[in-house]
């Protein structure tokens, strides 16, 4: 191995240790404190390392593959450091390597194929290993004939072949149970939510309900109405969307340390004033219609008159305690389970990252 390659070598396995670091450090962040990594880009884009840290598959036995690629690539950089004198840890660092590739395309069959998400930091950390068996396997191959025990790494090579293959059974099996048990409890029943008068998109018989903590001044919020709009016009017959409130706005949500969607309040109180005179379907898009010219006293009375609601009546719609107790209701289901942000969504009970919720849909009702 020349010494231009064996520092290379070196040099990319320290990185990529200290990137998996990095990358633990910002998923036990998120964990802790829920505020976004680094290399979480945008609320529903592709690039989002938190989605994937924090999905079913970011542990094995128990511990984060952030720490194991971490302790994985230490492990290379020692063991080749110390090859200059004990030559057949030069071949030990080529054929973990080569066990390393097998899990790397097991993750980034879970993360792209599985999640559909892209991990940056996750990425960077393959691309270490990848560029790390590049520069070790060769010459690790070549001087396979000075160890002494030459079927060590024949049985090494196996061994990772093995161990992808049963990483990715158990992420498959792990994927199906999962979607199986989102049959096994009624909309809200799990969480224990009261989803009596509550918006409707679809027909509320459907067997897959979709509990919705959401926001009228949430620009993800409304994206996410229309991405729903078009699930329920696809699986008429499988799925339907409970919409709970969860206006970000100090003038009814006290718990809230800022105001990030100011007169979203006022826009709850529009929309359970229209699911009381059983205008659901018809409000819900009409008011994310209305969300950039704001919900002032002039804009729900234009909601109203859009809506087909004698003046009159829509006043007294707005006004009723009743419409006020539900809003109030949402609320507190929404800050006792923690909320902080919207969308937040509940598949039969479950709760689902709002980015999976149409991969999630298709799965369950388009088989």
């Amino acid at each position: 191995m020349s010494p231009a390659r064996y520092r290379a070598a070196l040099a990319v396995a320290l990185v990529t240790a200290l990137v998996a670091l990095l990358l633990r450090y910002e998923s036990a962040r998120h964990e802790a404190t829920g505020r976004a990594s680094s290399c979480h880009i945008g609320e529903s884009g592709r690039f989002d390392c938190d989605a994937v840290q924090t999905s079913e598959y970011a542990k094995f036995m128990g511990i984060s593959l952030a720490t194991w690629g971490a302790m994985g690539a230490g492990t290379l950089f020692l063991w080749l450091l110390a090859s200059r004198r004990e030559p057949s840890l030069l071949v030990a660092a080529g054929a973990a390597a080569a066990v390393a590739v097998c899990v790397v395309v097991y993750t980034a069959v879970v993360s792209w194929g599985v999640l559909g998400k892209i991990c940056l930091y996750c990425s960077a950390m393959q691309a270490g290993f990848l560029a790390f068996a590049a520069l070790v396997v060769p010459p690790a191959w070549r001087a396979r004939a000075s160890l002494p025990r030459r079927p060590l790494l024949l049985g090494g090579t196996i061994a990772g072949i093995l161990l992808a293959l049963a990483l990715s059974g158990e992420a498959y099996a792990t994927e199906r149970a999962r979607l199986e048990r989102m049959f096994l409890t009624a909309g809200g029943k799990g969480l224990r939510l009261d989803i009596s008068d509550t918006l409707v998109l679809g027909d509320p018989t459907t067997r897959i309900s979709v509990v919705l903590f959401f926001d009228f001044g949430c620009p993800a919020c409304r994206a996410f109405e229309k991405e729903a709009a078009e699930l329920v016009k696809k699986y008429p017959d499988c799925v339907h969307f409970r919409l709970k409130h969860y206006p970000l706005d100090k003038e009814c949500n006290q718990q809230l340390t800022e105001v990030l969607h100011v007169s979203a309040c006022r826009a709850a109180a529009a929309g359970q004033a229209a699911q009381g005179l059983g205008l659901d379907a018809q409000a819900v898009p009409l008011i994310f219609h209305h969300q950039e010219d704001g919900f002032g006293p002039l804009v729900l009375k234009r909601i109203g008159e859009e809506l087909g609601v004698p003046a009159a009546k829509w006043a007294e719609a707005l006004a009723s305690p009743k419409t006020r107790a539900l809003v109030d209701r949402d609320i507190a289901e929404g800050n006792a389970l923690g909320l902080r942000q919207v969308p937040v969504a509940y598949v039969n009970g479950r709760p689902v990252d709002t980015a999976r919720i149409v991969q999630t849909i298709r799965k369950l009702c388009g088989r």
